[in-house]
């Protein structure tokens, strides 16, 4: 009765919100153990996002093995009683998990900065709320008419709400979208529109549609915390206007796609393995390896192009970082060993039931397109196409050019110091998917700007760090960025 004048949706969100929040703040707090090395604001940012992930993961699992089919009093006791079994867990343990999470880098308050800093600082931060704003406007206040937003994630996620199954084609889509593969996607981003309509008790565009403009705000976050660990507050800020001020990446969280769903997960998972690197102590290194498999794990989860492009990245990666620190004696041998097996059975845990699932159902691993049985040729027109909408289009404003410019004058900060990590990431990633648009029948989602882009706006919140470390390396003597 209290809470009647309430709108169903609204608490629908909050609810479907904070129960994944939950688990996701316990599970990576279990990670931790007994080195914390998140801020708790910082662990229930991550929470959100990767426990959402875990959480749709769950019910993947329960309907594939035929527990229960996604109603919301299934979903919602499965939840539940992995809440409850987390939660006993920490309480039983937190007794022995003590200890603070480290500050984070020193920096001079706001109010001690010049009045013209603030005055600049204040109008950013009003710009930018009025666009954010505006984008969470037209993205609840308008049905979904995107092409891919209507026939992947919103219609999958409302074929499960309808059918309470796990449905691999429909006949409500048209044969063609089913042969581009769209139904071999992870479910988790359609799985929690299911989730928030099955709480709200019926489909709601704006409801299901929500979600996306959170995820916006958690990359932004989620930038702001990385840096304040290596860099001053002023330079933590403007590397979340830096993110917040690339158009594109703003117009894809005012729609309902899914690429920022994936930044946050690539970048969860990377910038662990930087933070890892730069650690001073081995338990604290652990700590965040621990972490960046977890969220390595949960990625694979999201999208096809996590399974074949970022995962391997961030293997390869890991293996490289393990080994620099057991050579510079940094890790023990048995630390290593530990670690590295603990990374084998985290990411299994997703990796292997999620193969197993596309294989028995003969799913592809493509998205677009299937990618066996491509053939390697020259592309035309995928450079030219490629310009255009890195340069000439203004998707990305000064992104480029910045970051390319700065990585030539500060090369040996870039890659012969630990952010060799972000910057490896982001030019294997970037370089790897342009070889395969220039040489492969792939080249169609450069020519069309739909596959580059979104590669981009995956790899964005990397690039905005790189660019604010790199430029306070000029203040830094050390140039230990």
């Amino acid at each position: 009765i209290y809470f009647s004048f309430i709108p169903m949706s609204v608490i629908a969100f909050i609810l479907g919100t904070i129960i994944p929040a939950s688990i996701g703040w316990l599970t990576i707090r279990m990670f931790e153990r007994n080195t914390p090395v998140l801020k708790n604001t910082e662990r229930w940012i991550l929470g959100t996002v990767m426990g959402t992930t875990l959480t749709m993961y769950l019910f993947f699992l329960g309907e594939s093995i035929g527990i229960m089919k996604f109603s919301v009093m299934n979903m919602l006791l499965l939840s539940i009683i992995f809440l409850a079994v987390l939660l006993w867990f920490w309480l039983r343990m937190r007794e022995y998990w003590k200890g603070d999470s480290p500050d984070l880098a020193k920096s001079s308050s706001i109010k001690s900065l010049p009045t013209w800093i603030k005055i600049l600082l204040s109008a950013l931060a009003v710009l930018t709320i009025v666009k954010i704003v505006t984008a969470t406007i037209l993205l609840v206040g308008s049905p979904a008419y995107l092409d891919d937003v209507y026939k992947n994630w919103n219609m999958r996620g409302k074929v499960f709400y309808v059918t309470q199954e796990m449905h691999l084609n429909s006949e409500s889509v048209s044969s063609s979208v089913i042969d581009t593969g769209v139904y071999s996607y992870p479910p988790s981003v359609p799985l929690t529109k299911t989730w928030l309509a099955s709480l709200a008790g019926g489909w709601n565009e704006g409801l299901v549609n929500s979600p996306h403009i959170l995820w916006y705000l958690i990359a932004l976050a989620l930038v702001f915390f990385f840096l304040r660990r290596h860099v001053n507050l002023l330079w933590s800020l403007a590397g979340v206007y830096g993110l917040s001020s690339l158009p594109l990446f703003l117009i894809h969280g005012a729609s309902a796609y899914a690429d920022i769903f994936v930044a946050i997960h690539v970048f969860a998972a990377v910038s662990m393995l930087y933070n890892a690197i730069k650690a001073k102590e081995s338990d604290i290194r652990l700590s965040y390896l621990r972490l960046g498999t977890l969220f390595a794990a949960l990625l694979i989860f999201t999208k096809n192009e996590a399974l074949l492009l970022h995962l391997p990245t961030f293997i390869a990666l890991f293996i490289g970082s393990l080994a620099w620190m057991r050579y510079q004696s940094e890790l023990s041998k048995k630390e290593t060993r530990l670690i590295f097996f603990h990374s084998i059975a985290v990411i299994s845990l997703v990796l292997l039931p999620w193969l197993i699932f596309k294989w028995s159902h003969g799913l592809s691993f493509g998205n677009a397109h299937e990618v066996s049985g491509l053939s390697i040729s020259w592309q035309p027109r995928v450079l030219y196409s490629v310009y255009l909408n890195t340069i000439m289009e203004g998707n990305w404003s000064l992104l480029f050019p910045v970051l390319l410019g700065l990585l030539i004058i500060k090369w040996k900060s870039a890659f012969l110091s630990p952010l060799v990590i972000l910057v490896g990431y982001f030019c294997i990633l970037y370089f790897g998917q342009l070889l395969i648009f220039m040489f492969t029948s792939l080249s169609v989602e450069a020519l069309k700007q739909t596959g580059y882009a979104r590669g981009i706006i995956q790899l964005a919140p990397i690039a905005i760090v790189i660019i604010i470390l790199l430029m306070t390396s000029f203040a830094d003597n050390k140039s230990d960025h």
